[in-house]
């Protein structure tokens, strides 16, 4: 039994390191991390946790002298309860986190300035303000546009949407910019 317990801490240790170090505290693996679909639960951070739990839980009641079968489920009810907190902790995280992204419903017909010229073959980039903040993202001109020149550098544009976190653009008339 003791080989279940080495292969689960070998496996869950790595896992929460992991999903710790990277930022992937929602990395799921089939489920939705906002509560739908029937693994809902299931994440890269409750499997580590609870792996890690079990097996070095396992391995520290072993070396107290806890007897196998007791040993084994005070083993998995520790790693379940690790696996349980962790997943009602990162739940009731993300419910109540406050955040500073804007949507891209937000941004769509925003007025922008160019600040590196957008070519038809390329990007460039446009600057703009929202609640206070300016932003810069990078940008392309929309299909519609017919690119003769470059969007110059000063140029205004409006927002026509907003695309894999690229401002598709379009000129605006100078006489309203």
């Amino acid at each position: 039994m003791n080989s279940l317990y080495i292969v689960a801490a070998i496996l869950g240790v790595p896992l929460v390191a992991y999903t710790v170090l990277a930022g992937d505290s929602d990395g799921d693996l089939g489920g939705d991390v906002d509560g739908e679909g029937p693994f809902a639960f299931l994440s890269l951070i409750l499997l580590g946790f609870t792996l890690a739990f079990f097996g070095v839980g396992g391995l520290v009641y072993g070396a107290l002298g806890l007897a196998e079968p007791w040993r084994a489920l005070l083993a998995l009810v520790t790693g379940a309860t690790a696996g349980t907190i962790q997943s009602a902790l990162f739940r009731l995280l993300r419910r109540s986190s406050a955040s500073s992204d804007v949507a891209d419903a937000e941004l769509v017909g925003r007025r922008a300035q160019v600040v590196v010229p957008i070519t038809a073959a390329g990007r460039g980039s446009v600057r703009f303000e929202v609640r206070g903040q300016r932003v810069q993202l990078t940008a392309e001109a929309s299909s519609a546009e017919t690119m003769t020149e470059p969007i110059e550098h000063g140029s205004s544009v409006v927002i026509v949407e907003i695309h894999r976190g690229v401002a598709i653009v379009a000129r605006l008339d100078p006489e309203l910019g």
